[in-house]
């Protein structure tokens, strides 16, 4: 058994996706060093159409709330027989988060 976690490209972001991904609700290092990079405000970002395009807020957003969901999805699922270890860019400023 696998999974995969398709997410949206670069600037199809919108300031609704994944309402339940919030540091109050999930509190996960990924969430927690996007915020450090593009700020808590991200969703108000996510309203403006030139901004969420552009590669030092979007790349960043991109990774961190896959890698965010994954920390939250990744608990329900059933264990596979391998793991797929993803480590974020160090030039999108994230830290690897899975193991």
């Amino acid at each position: 058994m696998s999974y995969a976690l398709v997410f949206a490209g670069q600037g199809n972001q919108h300031p609704q996706m994944m309402p339940w991904l919030t540091v109050e609700q999930n509190p996960s290092a990924a969430l927690l060093e996007m915020e450090r990079v593009v700020g808590a405000a991200w969703r108000t970002t996510l309203e403006n159409q030139a901004l969420r395009s552009k590669g030092g807020f979007a790349q960043p957003l991109v990774v961190g709330t896959a890698l965010a969901a994954w920390a939250v999805l990744k608990p329900l699922l059933p264990r596979p027989r391998r793991w797929l270890r993803v480590i974020a860019l160090e030039s999108w400023r994230l830290l690897p988060v899975l193991a």
